[in-house]
């Protein structure tokens, strides 16, 4: 789906409050291609959403365009998120991803 909206979701099953657990992909609108893998052990609302809002602190950060971008959620344990996320990196070899993908080989 698209990502999310300010103050809601419309990605069902995520909830804007409260401990949530999963790993997400965001991938290109037109050509579905996995652009990046992430999970978070515990607010997965709010992690998925710091990749689209603008930053103003000086470490350099990728902010994606909510309208070029989709986002897709895979809900889990957060022992499970974690280990998710690597055998996915592993798999798919997400282009923003590129230094998880280095660290895990070694």
């Amino acid at each position: 789906v698209e990502p999310y909206k300010e103050n809601a979701t419309n990605i069902p099953g995520l909830r804007t409050e409260g401990e949530q657990a999963g790993v997400y992909f965001i991938m290109s609108k037109t050509s579905r291609e996995v652009i990046y893998i992430g999970f978070s052990s515990n607010n997965l609302y709010r992690t998925i959403y710091r990749h689209f809002q603008q930053w103003n602190d000086i470490r350099e950060r990728i902010v994606y365009d909510k309208h070029r971008y989709l986002v897709r959620v895979i809900f889990t344990t957060p022992t499970r998120a974690a280990n998710l996320e690597k055998y996915l990196i592993m798999k798919f070899r997400p282009r923003d991803n590129e230094n998880k993908y280095e660290n895990y080989l070694s």
